[in-house]
């Protein structure tokens, strides 16, 4: 359940950064996960999906992290 949490208010969080940014995609990308990760009105999948949507997550983090730093790096 923290989890759930920790995981929705990131993904929304990053949903509204890269609206800020006018990204074009990864704002809607964002905010579906933040819904799939919603603890308050939870979206209930097998144990198996929840596995694949985890591991995809993770992997979609992973790649999207260079280009969060590099949007970082030349805003300074």
């Amino acid at each position: 359940m923290l989890l759930r949490f920790i995981a929705c208010g990131v993904f929304a969080w990053a949903a509204y950064i890269a609206f800020e940014r006018n990204e074009d995609i990864l704002p809607w990308v964002f905010i579906v996960l933040a819904i799939i990760f919603n603890p308050i009105l939870k979206i209930h999948f097998p144990k198996e999906m929840w596995v694949v949507i985890d591991f995809f997550s993770g992997i979609f983090l992973i790649l999207i992290r260079e280009k969060i730093q590099e949007n970082d790096k030349q805003s300074t």
